[in-house]
């Protein structure tokens, strides 16, 4: 819980003294927006706007659904309530963040982008998912597979000039922080209803 309460304040704090400075990129932010919107990473312009879309409003909440609807029909309704919660907490989270901070998002944005860039709610959403899951599904795929999708979604963001490189990490460590957060309020329960149980028939 120690870690995640840091990483939250890290977070809070880089922001804050960045909106003291009116949301200028820092120095890794620029060389690195204009290092992945060089046309050599053009080819990978249309996956990223493909996780753009998975990751935003509605197909999020349609996919957090489902596998909250999995996770109860596997009669696991503490992970069910977990994971629905969780998903609702690091959302609201990073809504305060963005519209407290207002952060100013990169002018060279190539979609269309709402109010404050920091902290990235794609990234934070993936992170989530991705901390949750492997939780909840403790084997090292899924780990590998949620730590591939992380940082696809954070590349993407920046590329697509919807964030700074600051942006989705600071996303990233938001969802994994209120994720393990989450999951210490309620890890006697969780550990509980898990033990013994067989993998559900798709595992």
């Amino acid at each position: 819980m120690a870690a995640s309460l840091t990483a939250l304040a890290v977070v809070i704090a880089f922001g804050a003294v960045n909106a003291s400075h009116r949301g200028e990129p820092v120095a890794v932010d620029s060389e690195w927006m204009a290092a992945v919107l060089g046309g050599q990473l053009l080819p990978w312009l249309a996956p990223s706007l493909v996780l753009h879309e998975i990751g935003a409003g509605l197909p999020a909440f349609v996919i957090a659904s489902a596998v909250t609807g999995a996770l109860l029909l596997w009669k696991r309704p503490w992970g069910a309530l977990y994971f629905a919660g969780t998903a609702i907490l690091s959302t609201g989270v990073v809504e305060l963040m963005k519209n407290t901070i207002g952060r100013p998002r990169p002018a060279e944005a190539l979609i269309d982008v709402g109010f404050g860039s920091y902290p990235s709610g794609h990234s934070a959403r993936a992170a989530m998912i991705a901390v949750a899951l492997g939780i909840l599904l403790p084997r090292l795929w899924v780990w590998m597979l949620g730590a591939a999708y992380t940082l696809a979604m954070m590349f993407s963001r920046t590329q697509l000039g919807a964030h700074w490189l600051t942006d989705t990490v600071a996303g990233a460590l938001t969802g994994a922080a209120v994720a393990l957060l989450c999951y210490a309020v309620i890890a006697g329960s969780l550990e509980a209803e898990g033990a013994g149980r067989h993998p559900p028939p798709w595992w």
